[in-house]
């Protein structure tokens, strides 16, 4: 840490709630601004194109405002090298990189049983309420996503990619593992304590419970790539490709790709054994990763970059 910075004397934890909560108050403004022009457009008086198109551009400074930029400035405030803090600038092999994308494609067929047992899960008594509430809020998700990823040209599909993937899977990344679980390694001493906090919060802030389970394992996936390497690039990517997936899907079967099918029609003996031989394929993945990735040394000398 910087010995002149004006968060020199406080501990690493309360620099990152004080800065976090400046700038996330700033962005949550700028996002309520557009949230209230988005409100003002979102009438009869308006054509659909014009509403679709102030809705991404709400998905893009969400995503930069309230991911990217405080990831960047924060690091900068806590760490003496903010873009290795970060996992940025740390190099990594490509064939880890591959191996990260392999692991992730071998973990979907458990994540689609995974998917179908959790959105037909029955709660118990007390959680009803919320479970039927989560079901109204999933329903709106499904609407919103659907008229988000509607397209008809190549330009509409491309800018779905960037959004979708690219910067989804970039701002996300560089937020929950970049900043948040290399500053809760500091703070707890304890990895993979830490890597299931986050991905807990990572699952949380989707506000998509139906599907929290599966997102919840797909978050810690993406943090132990990040420890294993050091590097932000294998979960990024890892996390980029399962978006894109997600997006062929809608393309192909527009909205059944929104809700899984049933436990009957998804729980068969194929997309079991599937589901098993992809276990068997991802934990090989990880176990390369685990051992060749360079994050064994590189990780420690990373997070000691905080003082």
């Amino acid at each position: 840490m910087r010995s002149n910075t004006p968060l020199a004397k406080y501990n690493i934890l309360t620099k990152v709630l004080i800065v976090l909560g400046v700038i996330l108050t700033c962005a949550l403004l700028i996002v309520l601004t557009l949230k209230i022009l988005l409100f003002f457009f979102l009438s009869d008086g308006y054509e659909l194109n014009t509403q679709i198109i102030l809705m991404k551009i709400t998905q893009v400074i969400q995503s930069v405002f309230i991911f990217i930029i405080p990831a960047l400035v924060l690091s900068y405030l806590i760490s003496t090298k903010p873009l290795k803090f970060l996992g940025l600038s740390t190099r990594i092999n490509y064939k880890i990189i591959i191996a990260s994308i392999i692991a992730l494609v071998a973990a979907l067929p458990l994540m689609d049983l995974l998917v179908t047992w959790n959105y037909y899960l029955e709660p118990p008594q007390f959680l009803k309420g919320f479970w039927e509430w989560s079901k109204a809020q999933e329903l709106k998700g499904q609407e919103a996503t659907r008229t988000l990823l509607e397209v008809s040209s190549f330009g509409g599909l491309a800018f779905n990619f960037f959004l979708v993937c690219i910067l989804a899977a970039f701002s996300e990344e560089l937020f929950f593992r970049g900043l948040l679980l290399g500053a809760l390694c500091k703070t707890t001493k304890r990895k993979n304590l830490s890597i299931w906090i986050i991905a807990i919060l990572f699952s949380t802030i989707h506000m998509q419970f139906l599907g929290f389970f599966p997102r919840l394992l797909l978050g810690a996936l993406f943090g132990y790539l990040f420890i294993w390497t050091g590097s932000i690039w294998p979960s990024t990517l890892a996390h980029l490709t399962n978006n894109t997936i997600a997006l062929i899907q809608f393309m192909k079967y527009g909205n059944e790709a929104l809700t899984p099918p049933s436990i009957e029609t998804n729980y068969t003996l194929t997309n079991c054994l599937l589901a098993f031989g992809g276990c068997i394929l991802f934990a090989v993945c990880c176990m390369y990763i685990y051992k060749t990735g360079s994050k064994r040394k590189n990780g420690e000398k990373r997070i000691s970059s905080f003082t």
